[in-house]
């Protein structure tokens, strides 16, 4: 993405093929976040086979194909309207699911077509520590999270600073604290058999390793 929010995809290293994609409509064509999805686009009037891009401009999402940038109407599969951005957005390995962390706290699951809808959480009512009321923690007022990601296709991770949240496929949250920041990263290991995406968590640590 070009700093203008034009798009171009390279389809063909060997030979060069640049191939451009349809900007966003409106004055501000910049998105707040962008992910490359190369399965088929399932929407009625992207008919492309080829990548597509899902791509969020406060709380609009929009799908990208070559000629078009179609607006997604998520109200028939999003309850919780009543968000004014989408904070964070999140692609399971498969491609098939969709993480949204809206800014009125709620996390939607569902389908990248947005037809269906696995959970819609309201997190600040489900997240003991932001109930307990206990400073020691974390502060009692709910903060947004900094990064969320999948783990598998079965469960999606979010992260504070030093404060990971995990939401399991029958809405089951389990909740870790670490006593220095941490730092997740998601790792592809599709390629050997048996495995799929994981999340790798990273203490990080002010102290020095004793060499001994």
């Amino acid at each position: 993405m070009t700093a203008g929010g034009r798009f171009y995809l390279v389809t063909n290293v060997e030979n060069g093929l640049v191939r451009q994609w349809a900007e966003l409509p409106g004055v501000s064509k910049i998105p707040s976040y962008w992910h490359v999805l190369t399965l088929p686009n399932k929407s009625s009037t992207c008919t492309s086979k080829g990548p597509w891009i899902l791509a969020a401009r406060g709380r609009e999402l929009y799908r990208i194909d070559v000629g078009v940038a179609e607006l997604i109407d998520p109200s028939p599969a999003i309850k919780s309207m009543t968000h004014t951005s989408i904070h964070l957005i999140a692609i399971s390995s498969n491609q098939q699911l969709v993480a949204l962390y809206l800014d009125n706290g709620v996390l939607w699951i569902g389908d990248t077509a947005f037809q269906k809808c696995h959970c819609e959480i309201f997190l600040p009512d489900r997240i003991d520590a932001f109930n307990s009321g206990s400073k020691d923690s974390v502060d009692s007022t709910f903060q947004n999270p900094i990064k969320i990601l999948w783990s598998t296709v079965c469960a999606v991770v979010l992260q504070w600073t030093n404060f990971v949240v995990l939401v399991g496929p029958h809405e089951d949250i389990y909740e870790f604290f670490y006593p220095e920041d941490v730092y997740l990263e998601q790792e592809d290991l599709s390629g050997r058999p048996g495995w799929m995406h994981f999340v790798r968590l990273i203490l990080c640590i002010e102290e020095k390793l004793d060499p001994k």
